[in-house]
């Protein structure tokens, strides 16, 4: 019975745990279909190569204003937690943070937001527009952070298929 109870708690602490390794959780208002706390991580690769998960995050679209300001939020939010990573100039230029890309104008092109080092994220490039469909960058993702309530009505359930089975296995509830 023990070993159980210590089961069911340890899968409650993985489901309310972090849900990415080196993620920074934000909380994001003002925009109705973003609000809430997100966990941004960093992934390193080609547009290419991560276009299915980039294609996939909050901020893409094709709505090019929405997608652009949602985009330029998140990237406000992160700041310079992950540091600045990219490097578009080779040494000749500011460097720059994670890209929140999203949106692929050209085959051959996509737009993405970033916060840099000269303007200490106080602002975000609006739009960068690249050509390095190949070229490994820093591409930040993100995952909504499960509201507490939809924990807890997990852990009843969980909760109620437990009390259900050990009654049943007790006699008190008929099998049917």
């Amino acid at each position: 019975m023990r070993s159980r109870i210590l089961g069911f708690v340890t899968v409650l602490l993985m489901l309310g745990g972090p849900m990415t390794a080196e993620a920074y959780r934000v909380t994001i208002s003002g925009t109705p279909s973003s609000d809430g706390q997100w966990e941004i991580a960093v992934q390193n690769g080609s547009f290419t190569s991560l276009s299915s998960t980039l294609m996939a995050q909050e901020w893409w679209g094709d709505e090019w204003g929405r997608s652009q300001a949602i985009a330029g939020i998140f990237a406000s939010e992160l700041g310079d937690v992950f540091g600045y990573p990219n490097d578009f100039y080779f040494g000749n230029g500011p460097l720059f943070g994670p890209l929140f890309a999203f949106g692929q104008l050209a085959p051959t092109q996509f737009e993405a937001s970033a916060c840099n080092e000269v303007d200490d994220c106080s602002q975000f490039v609006p739009t960068i527009y690249t050509t390095g469909l190949t070229e490994e960058f820093s591409y930040a993702t993100a995952v909504r952070v499960p509201e507490p309530g939809t924990l807890a009505l997990l852990g009843l359930g969980l909760a109620a298929i437990a009390v259900t089975r050990r009654s049943r296995r007790v006699g008190l509830i008929p099998r049917v």
